[in-house]
């Protein structure tokens, strides 16, 4: 387990307790390879994403019963942004603790903004997409043939907008799940012990599973854009 340095100092809390040896020890290394392992997980959740998503493809299209699993996702995953969207605001501390520090990963992080205005911003989507989803997959689940999903924003209906919403908000925070592994910042800050690599192994196949059933959602809104930019 790391130690601090000063009394004044915790492993994992604050800009100075995430530069103190994390347990995956990779903000000790130096900034390139740095860059390069925040790079590198970024494209392996991209390949694991599109591939758990075809997998979804081939499940949906050839077998009924997961046909009528998906009405569930929108109203499931719905209320998990919604939770997640309140607690940006009852406990925005702990989200500003994970949020990564200007020059983090060798000096590749430089985007403009204080942690407040993330933690909100990133809270206020959430809830508003949570919301819509499920509006939306409440409508789809009630009348699935009689009734279809207002077009808010695209043709592909508000189900599908909301969810490519997400699965795009989802990318944008995925670097403070990285900065968590990295240099192991903690959330809630309360936990007394280092966070393990496992923890984080285990989250990046729930994040690929996540992307996965929102790009399923949400591919018809991106199919609709692509349709109007040609």
């Amino acid at each position: 387990m790391a130690s601090s340095s000063s009394p004044n100092v915790t492993p994992g809390i604050g800009e100075a307790g995430c530069k103190l040896p994390s347990p995956s020890g990779v903000n000790m290394m130096d900034g390139t390879t740095q860059s390069a392992i925040f790079v590198g997980i970024l494209l392996a959740l991209g390949v694991c994403t599109s591939a758990f998503s075809a997998v979804l493809t081939s499940l949906t299209t050839n077998f009924e019963w997961f046909q009528s699993f998906r009405y569930s996702w929108p109203l499931t995953l719905g209320l998990v942004f919604v939770a997640a969207g309140i607690t940006h605001f009852t406990v925005s501390a702990e989200y500003k603790n994970i949020y990564p520090y200007r020059g983090a990963w060798g000096g590749l992080w430089k985007l403009p903004g204080s942690p407040d205005f993330h933690v909100a911003w990133t809270g206020v989507a959430e809830l508003l997409g949570g919301l819509g989803l499920l509006v939306g997959g409440l409508i789809d689940w009630l009348e699935p043939v009689y009734v279809s999903s207002p077009n808010i924003v695209t043709t592909a209906g508000l189900e599908s907008d909301c969810a490519a919403a997400l699965y795009l908000l989802t990318w944008a925070v995925t670097p403070a799940n990285i900065f968590m592994f990295t240099h192991g910042a903690k959330l809630p800050m309360e936990v007394e012990r280092d966070i393990p690599v496992s923890f984080h192994a285990v989250r990046f196949v729930m994040q690929v599973v996540l992307l996965g059933f929102l790009y399923q959602m949400g591919e018809a809104t991106f199919d609709a854009l692509l349709d109007f930019t040609m």
